[in-house]
């Protein structure tokens, strides 16, 4: 379990302590202790809110991959298409694709679901050669 603590900040006039007029009259005002609460978090809790927080912050769709109808509406971009090596797994249930621009760039999809992310493992280098590959 990971203890997590958090203050509350306390009214202006939870500051000011009634037992001694004397510093106030004195323009002394003396500062309290902050309220501290604990809570516990079991570890599963804290990773899954952690990678949850860290997938909404950072995570990309590649442009293109999405295109805007005339309505308005987000819509996937049936010809998306890019610089890519794709493979099947699972019997054709999961796609796979590794950037052939940017090494070390895999990005995964099921099909016929929304289910979709990628992960970066390279050495942050742009692949120059690409033309001279393709």
């Amino acid at each position: 379990m990971t203890d997590l603590c958090a203050s509350q900040p306390q009214s202006p006039m939870a500051l000011i302590s009634p037992a001694d007029p004397s510093l106030l009259s004195a323009g002394i005002i003396p500062m309290a202790t902050p309220v501290v609460y604990k809570v516990k978090v079991n570890e599963a809790s804290r990773l899954a809110t952690t990678v949850s927080n860290i997938d909404k912050d950072a995570s990309v769709v590649p442009r293109g991959a999405f295109t805007k109808s005339p309505c308005g509406n987000m819509q996937t971009n049936r010809s998306f298409g890019g610089s890519w090596s794709l493979q099947l797994e699972g019997g054709g249930t999961v796609c796979i694709l590794h950037s052939l621009l940017w090494l070390g760039l895999t990005f995964f999809h099921v099909p016929q679901t929304p289910q979709h992310g990628h992960i970066y493992m390279g050495d942050r280098l742009m692949n120059l050669d690409l033309p001279f590959m393709l």
